[in-house]
């Protein structure tokens, strides 16, 4: 199996981004995209498919995102950097201090957090590092925005060092530069919460999300703000963004959510997002979340208790218990 799984990769390298972005589509959503698009994930494989996505790699490069960002929104919005560099020295990792983040500029989710330095080997994180610096990101789903990045390592200021895993990810979903659902996540639970711009949440994950609801951030209209300013001139772009002591702070860019691979709870909700594209004004009303009442619930813990006694009482019957 593995044997059969390392040629398939092979060989995949020779198939052309057209083809590639038509079969990964058949294979994680069970249907050949259509043309013009009617969902999202859609629209993305469309942009895999035609190569527009290389007019996108400045955005992609965590780099040299920093400069359009600073342009657009303001450099106070950047996370602090340490340094840049294309290899991780010895004499480079000595001057580093306690607590950093490292990230590749050229893929997505290549980073590796370090709390403390002094816990840390330095052989295996150089060992990461160049790993990444060997690898070209665009391989991994065929999005040509990173095809032709310049590798590098960012060595960004940890942003609430004690406790990354728990900082909110706020990952702002524009169309036609107007932000429409925000998706919070934390390096912990990938899943998260959707919610509307107004902070109605949004019942249109397929995963479980958080079990409670995440409170209004005291600064979401900055956020949606600098959201909205990041978007011009983008038909769909995602802005990721945290909020640390009441503070905003830049991400990234994504263009292409998940690679295009990313489904909702419902085919209903993805052709909403698929006419949000098309620039129509798609209330998303009809989505927000609603909690079950007490007296619901309640049914349904007399119908589980029934189904299970039920149950109990056969196996007894039949001897299987």
């Amino acid at each position: 199996m593995m044997l059969s799984n390392q040629i398939c990769r092979l060989l995949s390298y020779f198939i052309p981004d057209p083809l590639y972005a038509k079969l990964a589509f058949l294979k994680n959503h069970g249907w050949l995209p259509r043309w013009p698009h009617v969902t999202m994930n859609e629209y993305f494989c469309h942009l895999k498919s035609t190569g527009e996505l290389a007019a996108y790699r400045r955005y992609a490069d965590k780099s040299a995102v920093r400069g359009h960002v600073a342009r657009k929104v303001g450099p106070q919005y950047l996370v602090p950097v340490h340094t840049v560099v294309r290899r991780l020295t010895p004499e480079i990792w000595n001057e580093l201090p306690e607590s950093f983040i490292l990230k590749a500029s050229h893929g997505s989710n290549w980073n590796r957090i370090v709390r403390n330095k002094n816990k840390e080997q330095y052989s295996s994180i150089f060992k990461q590092t160049n790993k990444w610096m060997k690898q070209n990101f665009y391989y991994r789903r065929r999005e040509r925005q990173y095809k032709h990045i310049t590798p590098n390592i960012i060595i960004e200021h940890l942003l609430n060092a004690n406790d990354f895993n728990s900082v909110l990810d706020y990952k702002l979903f524009c169309f036609c530069e107007k932000v429409r659902f925000i998706l919070v996540t934390t390096k912990d639970c990938s899943d998260g919460n959707y919610y509307d711009r107004n902070w109605n949440r949004l019942d249109i994950a397929r995963g479980r999300g958080f079990v409670k609801d995440i409170h209004r951030p005291c600064n979401l209209d900055e956020m949606i703000e600098v959201a909205e300013a990041l978007a011009e001139g983008f038909i769909f772009v995602r802005v990721d963004l945290y909020s640390i002591e009441k503070r905003v702070y830049f991400g990234e860019l994504t263009f292409v959510p998940g690679g295009g691979d990313k489904r909702f709870r419902s085919l209903e909700f993805e052709k909403c997002a698929g006419r949000l594209l098309a620039g129509e004004d798609v209330e998303l009303t009809r989505f927000h979340y609603r909690q079950k009442s007490a007296a619901t619930a309640s049914r349904l813990y007399q119908r589980w208790t029934e189904h299970a006694r039920r149950t109990l009482n056969l196996q007894r019957i039949t001897g299987l218990r």
